[in-house]
């Protein structure tokens, strides 16, 4: 695959014509934010994909790790003659300035967009970003990934993963909801059905996203210290997920509640027993402010198909305590 291969529909008078919005996508190398690895761009004239982008990425230092290659198959040698996302910048800046941008999880890609390109942030245009989790909850339930979201409304998705792919079918996502709004464009969609945009320049400040970002976390990873459990305690033997970001990483707190005989569960189901909740995104969640684990515990309790305690931390730090709650 070529590294640049973005073409610009031009008119009569060989002027460039400006797209109503784009959608990105990026890829990482590691964990870190400011390690994107390729980008994909689609632009959108009037609820149709006019054109798309696609640009290998060098990241800093050139370090993958083995988790990310099984994602998206870039290797280090993938990328040795690439540019660096601030290298390429100056060739696709023009496209972020003023343009409404969508993305698929829009906190990720634009904290990428911010921490890959480092010093060169200052060169950014601002613009306003819409997630299109967030349009799609408007009329999908369920799980809303771009897989889930692209098979309900009869997209396609050949190449997951592809940066270019995920973008052209972040940009349909929004397209169908759209149209499903019975509205024209990005705007009246967001005015319309009360979804929030959000200007680039005002997102919070990912100095350390390791640390800024609820971390990913298989329930399969954390392993009990010991398995002398106190069969007394109030958390033991019971099933525990975890939803928003606590003061604590994800990984500290399902390792405190693993200490104590919980099983930690990586999803709610009727077998939930306890839902930790933590500080939601506002672009992520619905209109509720609730997360999708939030809103399946409500929907499992109203059905009566299970009962389940949805706490806080300060809830969750006082059973690790072994001491009682009020609710």
């Amino acid at each position: 695959m070529g590294i640049f291969n973005f073409h610009f529909r031009a008119n009569e008078k060989n002027s460039l014509i400006k797209p109503d919005f784009i959608a990105v996508d990026f890829e990482t190398a590691n964990s870190r934010r400011n390690s994107a690895c390729a980008i994909g761009i689609a632009t959108v004239k009037d609820l149709n994909v006019v054109d798309s982008y696609y640009s290998l990425l060098n990241p800093p230092g050139c370090r993958f790790s083995k988790k990310n290659i099984e994602i998206h198959g870039i290797r280090p040698q993938d990328v040795s003659n690439a540019p660096t996302l601030a290298g390429l910048w100056p060739n696709i800046n023009r496209y972020f300035c003023g343009i409404p941008v969508v993305a698929h999880n829009a906190p990720f890609d634009m904290s990428v967009l911010k921490c890959s390109l480092g010093d060169a942030e200052e060169f950014i245009g601002d613009f306003e970003y819409v997630d299109t989790i967030t349009m799609a909850r408007k009329f999908l339930s369920g799980h809303h990934d771009l897989e889930t979201c692209v098979d309900c409304l009869g997209l396609s998705l050949e190449n997951h993963h592809n940066a270019r792919a995920d973008a052209i079918a972040c940009a349909q996502i929004a397209i169908e909801c759209i149209k499903m709004a019975g509205v024209n464009n990005l705007s009246d969609f967001c005015s319309e059905l009360n979804v929030n945009s959000f200007l680039f320049s005002r997102m919070r400040n990912w100095e350390d996203p390791l640390q800024r970002y609820p971390e990913a976390v298989r329930p399969s990873e954390i392993q009990p210290c010991n398995t002398d459990f106190d069969c007394n305690h109030i958390l033991y033997g019971k099933n525990v997920v975890f939803t928003g970001e606590l003061s604590i990483s994800r990984r500290e707190a399902m390792q405190r509640a693993a200490d104590v005989g919980a099983i930690i569960k990586s999803a709610v189901s009727s077998r939930t027993d306890y839902l930790v909740v933590g500080r939601q995104d506002p672009s992520l969640v619905g209109d509720d402010g609730m997360s999708t684990s939030q809103e399946r515990a409500a929907r499992l309790m109203d059905e009566g198909k299970a009962s389940i305690c949805v706490i806080g931390e300060y809830e969750f730090m006082h059973l690790l305590r072994n001491e009682g709650i009020l609710i």
